[in-house]
């Protein structure tokens, strides 16, 4: 799990990678392929803004909303009928850290995080894909389509919304 929350939080702050926009929109393709082969997909939209916010909306193959907000993670599972609050140890500055990332070709970058090492694929100034090994020596790649930067968000895009009915997990 903190693979995927150091992943999301990540994504919410690309724009440090000397990239101009405030804000990106984009669908995904998530593959998670294990030692054996085995690739298991997800696909959804992705919305971000700066600073420190995010909503991965997964829609296949399930439904799930991902909220980022600073150090608050809240995780919307439609299926399960649940709601996961989280709260981050610390406030990461991964802007920072992003903006150390160090070219390695045409349009690859990588970068370091909790001695995880991401590949970003960046082609004019749009995140194309990141790829990086989990804990469990996973491969995961996302894929970007669509994207869209410096998109204006409604005020209410980023508020959480969880079903009244649902269990709450804290």
């Amino acid at each position: 799990m903190k693979v995927f929350i150091a992943l999301l939080t990540l994504m919410v702050n690309l724009f440090a990678l000397d990239i101009k926009f405030n804000s990106f929109e984009a669908n995904f393709t998530q593959s998670i392929t294990d030692e054996k082969g085995k690739t298991i997909i997800y696909k959804g939209n992705l919305k971000s803004k700066k600073p420190y916010k995010a909503i991965w909306h997964y829609t296949f193959p399930i439904e799930k909303v991902v909220y980022i907000i600073r150090r608050d993670v809240t995780v919307v599972e439609y299926d399960m009928e649940q709601a996961i609050y989280k709260k981050l140890n610390e406030e990461i500055d991964l802007f920072t850290l992003l903006n150390n990332a160090k070219k390695v070709k045409k349009n690859i970058y990588e970068v370091k995080y909790n001695d995880d090492s991401y590949s970003l694929e960046i082609i004019k100034g749009i995140v194309q894909k990141i790829t990086y090994v989990d804990k469990f020596d996973n491969t995961v790649e996302i894929k970007f389509t669509s994207q869209k930067t410096d998109v204006k968000f409604k005020k209410a895009t980023f508020d959480i919304v969880v079903p009244d009915d649902f269990d709450i997990i804290q």
